[in-house]
Formats: structure tokens, sequence, C-alpha cells
């Protein structure tokens, strides 16, 4: 389980916050879902994907879709 905190200190950044479900945190083109301090949703270019678990799986994500765009 990822948390805010992770996140934020793996460097994404708050794109849409205080919405009424989730806040949005984005990275690159990799976005998060956060409620209740915890990701619950990963998407890639806006397609969901499940495979993140943890911070290291997101931020192995992160690396490889950024490093091609």
């Amino acid at each position: 389980m990822t948390t805010l905190n992770e996140i934020i200190n793996n460097g994404f950044q708050a794109f849409n916050i205080n919405t009424t479900v989730f806040d949005e945190y984005t990275c690159g083109m990799v976005k998060v879902h956060v409620a209740g301090d915890v990701v619950v949703n990963v998407f890639v270019m806006d397609v969901k994907i499940n495979c993140a678990h943890d911070i290291d799986e997101l931020m192995y994500i992160c690396k490889r879709v950024n490093a091609r765009a």
C-alpha cells in the first residue's frame, strides 16, 4: 500500500486537490488517485493499471513511462 507521503517524497505533484472522491497527483504521464492518505488508483496516460502495489513498483512505472515520453 502506497501512502501520500511516499508519493510526495518521490516527486509527485498535486494536480487536482479537494475533489469529492479523490485527490489527484501526477509524475509525468503517471497519475494517482489518493483517498484517506493512501493511493487507490494508478493511471498511465489516463489508462487505469492494477500492477503498482507499493512505492517501488509505482516509481519503476514512472521511470519507464516517463523515459519513453
